[in-house]
């Protein structure tokens, strides 16, 4: 789950916990990219649309899709799920050709987020 928003973060920990998932938490794009090469088994990715690439930076208006086509070029399958509280049309399209598998406008119900969960457990990540 990757996200500068620490309250975000602590949300996604708490719920996937209650949810008997296991996560590893990144809070920029550096640390997210050493995560996902480190964590060759991930059945999902969490990202936000916008953040810095490292601690301290100003925020990247694209870097979740950079993340996105990160977890692609280093061959990970797993599906990723893009979030965003200003979400654009074209930013969905970019993410989408990236190889974001879901797309979420925050704030979003935490239905959709269990239905999209359980939908990749269901077919196998």
């Amino acid at each position: 789950m990757i996200d500068d928003d620490s309250s975000i973060r602590a949300f996604f920990k708490e719920f996937l916990k209650t949810e008997r998932h296991e996560i590893v938490l990144a809070a920029n794009g550096n640390e997210a990219r050493r995560m996902i090469l480190e964590n060759g088994n991930l059945d999902v990715i969490v990202t936000d649309l916008r953040m810095p690439s490292e601690t301290g930076a100003p925020i990247k208006a694209n870097e979740g899709i950079e993340i996105v086509r990160f977890a692609r070029l280093a061959g990970r399958r797993c599906r990723i799920i893009l979030m965003s509280g200003d979400l654009t049309d074209i930013d969905a399209t970019i993410a989408q050709a990236a190889g974001a598998d879901f797309i979420i406008a925050k704030p979003f119900q935490i239905g959709e987020l269990r239905h999209i969960l359980n939908t990749v457990k269901k077919n196998g990540g």
